[in-house]
């Protein structure tokens, strides 16, 4: 028999609660939150969201050699007209309807808004059917409370259309007096689509009340389970529904890009803490259709009102025959309105409708772009166009190693609180240089809890030291030593999340909903959400605090997660406003690491931390893949979660190589329990003495392999077997990951059980 050190029985006794953790969560009895939820601890489930998961499909299939005929892809509706034309397309519409049609040149393939002709489709009820055959569908709520969908060819609405040179524009009247103009224009990707602002219209005294817009929601929409296809949702790091499953579920998927507006209620204010798991967010505005995989389909971008898009997406054999996704635009939202404290409230609209443009954009895809990875490429080729995205420069040969230190903490005593030291300035120098001596050189350090305060019980816009863990002044000396050997170090921050007890905002900066409630919440600690305008002030004051002692790298949490309206009289702030507020941010000559950042912040990151690596997991989902990955591998440099929270290591580090992400860890040089009773008791196991051994040796296999594609781009991701995937590269690399406990081979490549291969591509 052999007997623990205190070391590893320390280790081990840390990787048991997280093992149990997980596998509470994977049995279900961690109960899984909705996107309403603002953290992981109040998620409740809500009516019309997504309410079941499975770990099923937390992996990407094989692609079958299947192939089938698309419903209505081989031939013009009757009514059509040609509106535009050029190299690549042709465009046609129904100057009645708007349905439209393009039909690649090349191929003769006609991508179709709509369905065989007649009064009653096949599979579709008369609102759906009408759906269908109109190009613009509107829901609107009565004076009960009732909301009805009101395609323009079942409500008989009055369509008055002029064919452009490059398209067509329209303008529909309905007969109760509500009214929208919609431009169509033809591209060499395919057709962009928009609604301005002030192209919607509500006559006075109308009876009814504009809830939210469709356009073109049939969109390359096929029948049945014939296909050999998927519809492609961006939730968490990308998910697929294959078309040609049956009995996937009987819910829609439908979720808000961005998240929900906890501003507009969607907020649970309990501050109890209990054990559930957040479901994973859309972080990017774009969707897409594959008919025929690697044959044809196509990627539609939100470029405007996405703050304000929901992504919904139908199987067959959820209330209608045909698989189709679509974007739906929250003109107004309902919300519940508190009349008192009690708990009562009543369901209101929205007065004013929410101030945005409508832009959709459609590129269409063939042959081999004709798969999420030819709709990945599709947004960024669009990001890169609008200046989002630029190819980053590669900091060495080596891949860089994100290691976030909690310096110090706050903790709660029978009477105030006391400072808890855990990573002491010469700690932190001896650790680094440990390190440095084992060949790890390509490091970025995050500090959290330099300051009095701690990690988290400090004001946001405090930028102090806390002399128990090290001065100012040898703080200083020591970033200054380190950033001279090129390692980063950055200043953990957070202005959206205001804990309790801290000082440096008042009332005024609180962030409340539009029932005039305050944002407040709890998440190992009770916080409130701060105003949008707060946070972006107290980023720039932190930014000239940290550059005045030569640190121009920040570290900052929550502002690129979270999109919320202000109600707030002192600091009010629509949701497109706020919006607004963060992508103008400017900050001289800083460098800005954003913890899993919507998409309209990637001009503004230099880093991502906690790079998402599954999907919500829900029934309806077939797949989970790598598209943020692929999306911004070579252009951003992204890190996974912190390796202290794996529970198989092996298996995660696999997952981590084939999605491209660098390792992380947490640290603290005093044992980790000492941040028990506080707010940074989330974190199990830290110590630096039980971690230096994985640390050294995990990152050693990881630059084994991605060092040999640093700063490439990923140009396919192909399952060539069961749990056996290939990602090639730019530079003409492969990573070929086995993740199955058998050996494989094809001939040319055989890769061991549970390990992965450097190959040359087309090996």
């Amino acid at each position: 028999m052999y007997k623990l050190n205190k070391i590893s029985f320390k280790k081990t006794v840390a990787i048991v609660l997280v093992l149990v953790m997980v596998c509470a969560a994977s049995s279900g009895l961690i109960a899984m939150a909705t996107e309403d939820a603002p953290n992981a601890w109040l998620a409740e489930l809500t009516e019309g969201e997504n309410k079941v998961i499975t770990m099923e499909n937390s992996s990407t299939q094989k692609d079958e050699e299947w192939s089938g005929d698309t419903p209505f892809s081989d031939k013009l509706a009757e009514g059509m007209e040609k509106a535009a034309e050029n190299e690549k397309f042709t465009l046609y519409y129904n100057p009645k309807t708007l349905a439209i049609q393009v039909v690649e040149k090349a191929t003769g393939y006609v991508h179709s808004s709509v369905a065989e002709d007649g009064e009653k489709i096949e599979g579709l009820n008369k609102t759906w059917t009408g759906m269908m055959q109109s190009g613009v569908t509107l829901e609107l709520r009565d004076s009960k409370g009732k909301v009805s969908t009101w395609p323009l060819t079942t409500k008989e609405a009055t369509v008055e259309s002029t064919i452009l040179g490059s398209g067509f524009t329209a303008t529909v009247t309905w007969p109760e007096g509500v009214g929208v103009a919609v431009d169509v224009k033809l591209t060499d990707k395919g057709i962009d689509v928009s609604v301005p602002y002030d192209g919607i219209w509500e006559k006075e005294g109308c009876k009814y009340t504009l809830q939210s817009i469709y356009l073109f929601p049939f969109m390359d929409a096929n029948r049945g389970h014939s296909q050999n296809g998927y519809m492609f949702v961006p939730d968490g790091c990308g998910a697929l529904i294959r078309t040609g499953v049956q009995n996937l579920s009987t819910e829609p998927y439908r979720k808000q890009v961005y998240g929900s507006d906890i501003g507009l209620g969607k907020f649970n204010g309990k501050v109890e803490q209990g054990m559930l798991l957040p479901s994973e967010n859309v972080y990017i505005p774009v969707y897409g259709m594959i008919q025929n995989i690697d044959k044809n389909g196509l990627a539609a971008i939100i470029t405007e009102g996405d703050e304000y898009a929901q992504i919904e997406a139908y199987a067959s054999g959820i209330t209608t025959d045909f698989n189709f996704i679509t974007a739906k635009f929250l003109v107004r939202e309902v919300y519940q309105m508190k009349m008192s404290q009690s708990g009562t409230s009543v369901s209101k609209t929205q007065e004013e409708r929410n101030k945005f443009d409508i832009g959709l954009s459609y590129t269409f895809l063939s042959g081999d772009d004709a798969n999420y990875v030819g709709i990945a490429n599709a947004y960024r080729d669009y990001l890169v166009e609008q200046g989002a995205l630029a190819i980053s420069e590669s900091k060495g040969t080596d891949i860089p190693l994100k290691l976030e230190f909690i310096v110090s903490e706050q903790k709660d005593g029978l009477v105030g609180t006391s400072t808890v030291s855990m990573t002491t300035v010469e700690e932190l120098d001896e650790i680094l240089k440990d390190l440095m001596d084992e060949g790890i050189t390509n490091i970025e350090v995050v500090l959290r809890g330099t300051s009095k305060e701690g990690a988290t019980g400090v004001a946001p816009t405090v930028f102090n030291f806390n002399n128990k863990t090290g001065t100012k002044k040898e703080w200083t000396a020591l970033i200054d030593k380190y950033q001279a050997q090129g390692v980063n170090v950055s200043f953990y921050c957070d202005f959206t999340r205001g804990y309790n007890g801290a000082k440096g905002y008042s009332n005024k900066d609180k962030a409340q909903s539009i029932s005039k409630i305050l944002l407040t919440t709890y998440d190992n600690g009770l916080f409130t959400y701060l105003s949008p305008k707060y946070t972006v002030d107290a980023l720039g004051e932190f930014a000239d605090s940290a550059a005045g002692i030569g640190v121009n790298s920040l570290a900052v949490d929550c502002l690129g997660k979270y999109l919320y309206s202000n109600w707030n009289t002192k600091g009010l702030y629509t949701r497109g406003e706020a919006k607004e507020l963060f992508e103008g941010i400017e900050l001289k000559d800083a460098n800005l690491s954003l913890y899993t950042p919507n998409a309209y912040l990637y001009g503004l990151a230099d880093a991502i931390y906690d790079m998402p690596t599954s999907s919500s997991g829900y029934y309806i989902f077939t797949d989970t893949v790598p598209f943020l990955q692929i999306l911004l591998k070579g252009y951003i440099e992204m890190y996974g979660s912190g390796f202290n929270f794996h529970a198989n290591a092996e298996s995660d580090l696999l997952k981590c190589l084939e999605y491209g992400l660098y390792p992380s860890f947490y640290l603290t040089k005093e044992e980790t329990i000492d941040l028990l009773d506080t707010k940074s008791s989330w974190l199990y196991t830290s110590e630096y003495a039980l971690w230096k051994d994985s640390i050294v040796s995990e990152y050693a296999k990881m630059n084994d392999a991605l060092s040999k594609v640093e700063g490439a781009t990923i140009t396919d991701h192909e399952v060539l077997a069961t749990d056996v995937v290939r990602v090639e590269y730019s530079n003409g690399i492969s990573l070929v990951i086995n993740h199955s406990d058998a050996a494989y081979s094809n001939g040319k490549i055989s890769v061991e059980a549970n390990s992965y291969l450097l190959a040359e591509s087309g090996d």
